[in-house]
């Protein structure tokens, strides 16, 4: 039998070292570019839109976007339609509401060997918010009332003493009239305003803008208006076209009668004093005294220390009948609804205005 000679050996152990090396050296160079495609290969992409919740961005060869989910921040699914390239809420959604896009992209299927069949990208995305740039605005005798936006809006909510309105704009706005000049008995007045950038937003809690006058004397809105009736229980509300500090300082104004109750602060414009017990003495002329002197925008711009206000009196009908229900009287009363439950505020408004009864 024939053996190798010995001098062959070596020659076939460095030929099969060599074909395991290349072989290495290819799949290295095949995983480096794999690695390479991978990173270098388009992405997906999200920006903002003018309109819709975001564009989503599929740049050339980056892959078609398969599937989209979208959630809350308590994780909820938030239903959304993509069309055309961005993304539509399928609800109305709250302003400034923190969400997750997480996009699901299936690459071309001649890619797909190397770079992967699908890949996913998650996104955070807020919408918009727009906040008033003014609450308390000087405005010209005869111009009409505006409100600024710190950012356009596509639709405004609109309350000026019960008469509410919506405003819905084809191209957003970040200036929006409301619907009234500054003259006569609209000189001075108050809104509650609401906004949102978007169609598909809920409209936030309003907020209340007052306008006065443009003039250098520091102006004040007075509720209820200063010689009118005053319910017993009605609350007294200053809004001053100064910060309260600057338009009267940091004293309080003065009641007298004097009456339970306190002054708050609702805001850096605004005081008020809210009565309590059983508020002011029925059928009493109140007088209220300001630190300092005010410009009333009721009263053509008069300025004054002193505001005044005639309480509403009492009925002597109540009267008897209180006195008819404790046996004071040689009859009975009986009420033709629900009686007057024993709420403060209930039998103030019963004293002024009786129930009706027999």
């Amino acid at each position: 039998m024939l053996s190798e000679p010995l001098s062959r050996r070596p020659r076939r152990r460095r030929r099969a070292r060599l074909a395991l090396w290349a072989a290495g050296a290819l799949l290295l160079v095949c995983a480096s570019a794999a690695g390479v495609a991978l990173l270098a290969w388009p992405q997906v992409g999200l920006r903002g839109d003018n309109d819709a919740l975001a564009r989503v961005l599929q740049p050339g060869y980056a892959g078609r976007v398969s599937r989209v989910v979208v959630r809350s921040a308590d994780g909820s699914v938030v239903p959304v339609a993509l069309r055309d390239g961005r993304l539509w809420p399928a609800r109305s959604l709250p302003v400034d509401e923190r969400l997750t896009v997480v996009l699901t992209v299936r690459r071309p299927g001649w890619a797909g060997w190397l770079v992967g069949r699908t890949t996913q990208k998650s996104f955070l995305v807020r919408t918009p918010s727009a906040h008033l740039r003014g609450r308390w605005l000087q405005i010209r005798p005869g111009t009409p009332v505006t409100v600024s936006f710190d950012k356009p809006v596509r639709l405004v909510s609109l309350d000026q003493g019960g008469r509410e309105r919506t405003l819905r704009f084809a191209r957003a706005r970040s200036t929006v009239g409301i619907g009234v000049f500054a003259q006569g008995s609209q000189l001075a007045g108050s809104v509650t305003v609401s906004g949102v950038p978007r169609a598909w937003e809920k409209l936030p809690a309003p907020t209340q803008v007052t306008w006065f006058p443009a003039r250098k004397q520091a102006q004040a809105l007075v509720e209820p208006v200063p010689g009118e009736s005053l319910a017993p229980d009605r609350p007294i509300t200053l809004t001053f076209s100064q910060p309260v500090r600057k338009a009267i300082g940091t004293g309080r104004p003065t009641i007298s009668p004097a009456v339970p109750g306190r002054w708050r602060l609702l805001d850096t414009h605004t005081l008020s004093f809210q009565p309590s017990r059983l508020g002011y003495p029925l059928g009493a002329h109140l007088n209220v005294r300001l630190p300092k002197r005010v410009g009333l925008t009721t009263a053509g711009g008069r300025i004054t220390r002193q505001l005044a206000w005639q309480v509403q009196d009492g009925s002597t009908l109540r009267l008897q009948q209180l006195l008819a229900e404790a046996g004071y009287l040689p009859l009975d009363w009986t009420p033709t609804a629900v009686a007057v439950t024993q709420d403060p505020h209930a039998q103030l408004a019963a004293a002024i205005t009786p129930p009706a009864g027999r």
